[in-house]
């Protein structure tokens, strides 16, 4: 359940917002860069094979086509999730495609300045939304928006990876999409890993 959304476009700038209902288990993956912030109840977070619980004002940043999944621990958990396109991120460096990082927070961390400030940002874009699309309210979102994604991108740095075997994300988009034609169209016989295997999608 959506409580708010919005997609802002100019320019080089991309990208969608929402303020939503977590409730039942679900999985996903994204082309671009996910922000998720709890601002109310908990979740399990399951994420590059580590599960862990995220409390309020926790946030997680998690790199394209990284699978997670959220399951809410309590009646009207909500949470704020910005995504951003990788093609922001690749005007400015050709290889983000290629980094995979996930940055999140929990007690030791959820204060310090980085995360204080991400979410100052997050906040004030979505209020500049509500409040509507004047010029003035245009020029702000747009300061909060390059300030959250050059901070995110600096963390990003200090502990992005690059594993050998590494596609570029619009390449393993292309796969996915290759990989979930063929179940929709042989759904009704045994699939396995090695039919997948064999086109060399896996």
């Amino acid at each position: 359940m959506d409580y708010f959304h919005y997609t802002y476009k100019h320019n080089h700038i991309d990208f969608n917002s929402d303020i939503y209902k977590v409730s039942t288990y679900h999985y996903n993956w994204h082309s671009g860069v996910e922000v998720l912030i709890l601002l109310k109840g908990r979740i399990d977070m399951s994420c590059n094979s580590e599960v862990f619980t995220m409390e309020p004002l926790d946030t997680i940043i998690i790199s394209p086509q990284v699978g997670h999944a959220t399951l809410a621990l309590e009646e009207d958990t909500t949470a704020l999730v910005i995504h951003v396109g990788k093609d922001f991120f690749q005007q400015f460096d050709p290889n983000f495609g290629m980094y995979q990082f996930v940055l999140r927070s929990d007690e030791s961390n959820r204060y310090n300045s980085f995360f204080t400030t991400l979410r100052h940002h997050a906040a004030m874009m979505m209020l500049l939304m509500v409040n509507g699309e004047s010029p003035t309210n245009r020029l702000d979102v747009e300061y909060h928006y390059l300030s959250l994604v050059s901070d995110i991108y600096k963390e990003i740095n200090k502990v992005k990876s690059i594993h050998v075997h590494t596609k570029p994300v619009d390449i393993t988009v292309a796969t996915f999409d290759k990989m979930i034609a063929y179940i929709d169209e042989n759904y009704q016989q045994k699939i396995e890993l090695e039919n997948l295997a064999k086109d060399r999608w896996l």
